[in-house]
């Protein structure tokens, strides 16, 4: 019998805490009808290190005339990986286009930030909704008009 077997595995684990409320940046965003502007959420446990992959963020208008990427909402799967404590685009951060519909005025609007899990597990971090931008569809901006120079005597 061989008592001397040497057994050895490598495994990735992505280690993460409990989910930090997400952040936006902008948290206000006024827009004109039918612009569109970009938002940042940061997704991520309290250190900012990422949440699991069994995790993902949906980002949503509470307003059929504030567009979330050309839909009243948007998903993002969080990979697995590693942010060292750092924000990192698709993995601790994640930007949205925000677009206010061509005939939407004097409105106003909020988005909301979803953790939650992929499928039907919750994410093991935790679930979280938070309201993380607040905005209103301004009027039509007033056109600037020339006057012509009266002459003197």
């Amino acid at each position: 019998m061989d008592t001397n077997i040497f057994l050895w595995d490598l495994a990735v684990v992505t280690f993460s805490g409990p989910t930090d409320p997400p952040k936006a940046t902008p948290d206000v965003l006024d827009l004109a009808p039918g612009e569109t502007k970009l938002v940042t959420v940061e997704v991520h446990d309290d250190v900012r290190n990422p949440l699991t992959s069994a995790c993902q963020v949906t980002f949503s208008s509470n307003s059929s005339d504030v567009e979330v990427e050309g839909s009243s909402f948007a998903v993002r799967h969080i990979p697995d990986g590693h942010s060292f404590n750092q924000l990192v685009e698709g993995l601790t951060q994640f930007t949205f286009s925000v677009r206010a519909s061509a005939h939407a005025l004097f409105q106003t609007y909020t988005l909301k930030a979803s953790v939650g899990g992929s499928g039907v597990l919750d994410c093991p971090n935790g679930n979280f909704t938070s309201s993380v931008v607040s905005g209103t569809v301004l009027g039509p901006q007033p056109t600037p008009t020339s006057v012509p120079p009266t002459p003197t005597p």
